[in-house]
Parts: C-alpha cells; sequence; structure tokens
C-alpha cells in the first residue's frame, strides 16, 4: 500500500522485499519461497496478490474517484458513496462488505498517511 500511494509500486525501491517477506513469514512459522531472482524489465508493473485479496484491491481501486478535497488535498473518502458501490455495484451482502469496507478504510488511512508524509518533504525542500 505504501508503495502504491507513493508512486513507486514496481520500481527499483523494492529491493530486498524476497528477504523480508521471509523473514517475516518465518517468525509466524511459514515457509514462504518466492523467486530471488528479480522480475524481467518489463514486468515492473507486476503485482501479485493473495486471491483472498483481490476483491478488496480490485474495491480500492474502483473507489478512487470518491476522494473529498479540501483546501489541503484529500481528506478521505466519501464513505456513503464507497457503501454504495459495495452494495449496489459489487453486490456485496452484509459481512462481506464490511470486510471490505474495512480493508479500503485501512488502504485509505495509509494512504493519506503517506501522502501528508509527501507534503511534509516537499515543504521542507
Amino acid at each position: 500500500m505504501r508503495l502504491w500511494a507513493l508512486g513507486q509500486l514496481g520500481d527499483d525501491s523494492q529491493t530486498g522485499t524476497v528477504d523480508a517477506i521471509q523473514a517475516a513469514a518465518s517468525e509466524w512459522g511459514f515457509d514462504v519461497e518466492l523467486p530471488q531472482d528479480p522480475p524481467p524489465a518489463d514486468s515492473s508493473e507486476t503485482c501479485h496478490l493473495w486471491p483472498e485479496n483481490l476483491l478488496p484491491w480490485e474495491c480500492w481501486h474502483a473507489v478512487q474517484t470518491q476522494w473529498r478535497m479540501g483546501m489541503g488535498g484529500a481528506t478521505g473518502l466519501d464513505y456513503a458513496s464507497v457503501l454504495a458501490y459495495l452494495k449496489d455495484g459489487r453486490g456485496l451482502h452484509s459481512k462481506e462488505r464490511r470486510e471490505v469496507f474495512g480493508l479500503i478504510q485501512l488502504c485509505e488511512r495509509e494512504t493519506l498517511r503517506v501522502w501528508a508524509e509527501k507534503r511534509e518533504r516537499d515543504t521542507t525542500k
């Protein structure tokens, strides 16, 4: 999420990610085998998701037109519109809708935090 908000998804800033993922997974008792070789140059835009994350990710991207804007930029998503999309646009029922909405809120919070950091860096230059 952080890389997406910074516009760095798929760039070289992800060096060492394979080792970090394997280390984190091993702490939880998981054995994760990831390719050690970097992806081919033409696949720098590729992002792999676990199947259970595909729906929330698709919904997150679908609601990117629903940002509320203030004087300082985006202030958050328009929740009424997001919930309407999840219910009517995706046909999600209450439990799944609450789950996906919660994950969208996580993405929203992280995006706002990263954008705030970026604004702070830009103003201190």
